[in-house]
């Protein structure tokens, strides 16, 4: 037993009696102002590393070229999309990709598999207000501001765009990556 301590306590002191060991206390590592800095400039030092990096591993260059939409336009399957031209006429596309690109599609053969035509709306050289119009009297596309001028059901004379056929689909290939293949 210890001197001091009641045995009937076991250890505890009683109501007059202090303790008579103290427990040791585990002091954590004392954080500086100086280290706190120093860690601070050590992790944005590490993350421009990193961030220096990244753009060196991706071959990055001063040129950016963005890339909006896809490199095709899938015009529908072959046999619907030359029953609608046989129908109603070339079929008019909307911009495409955002760049004032209105494309006409035609189709001028017998086969449904050939004589595919794709061109730009816009009339080349001239304003871009100027479109070709089709004239279903005429069979032939107008310029729009100039009705004197008018263009073959093929398109020649417009912005030509290429045509592929695959998988029975008619496929007009806006940026020309299928004709590379």
């Amino acid at each position: 037993m210890h001197p001091g301590v009641d045995p009937d306590t076991r250890g505890f002191p009683g109501p007059n009696q202090d303790f008579i060991t103290t427990m040791p206390v585990a002091k954590g590592p004392s954080i500086t102002s100086r280290s706190a800095i120093t860690a601070g400039i050590a992790g944005v030092l590490v993350a421009v590393a990193l961030v220096a990096l990244v753009i060196w591993a991706s071959g990055a260059s001063d040129k950016v070229i963005p890339k909006i939409g896809d490199d095709t336009f899938d015009a529908g399957f072959v046999e619907s999309a030359a029953a609608e031209i046989d129908d109603r006429g070339p079929i008019l596309y909307p911009d495409l990709v955002g760049k004032g690109r209105p494309i006409w599609v035609n189709h001028t053969g017998n086969i449904v598999d050939e004589s595919w035509h794709a061109f730009e709306a816009v009339i080349p050289g001239d304003d871009a207000d100027c479109l070709a119009n089709w004239d279903p009297e005429q069979t032939v596309f107008v310029n729009s501001c100039d009705a004197s001028v008018t263009y073959p059901q093929d398109g020649t004379g417009l912005t030509q765009i290429p045509v592929v056929i695959r998988d029975d689909r008619v496929i007009v290939d806006i940026n020309g990556v299928l004709t590379d293949e």
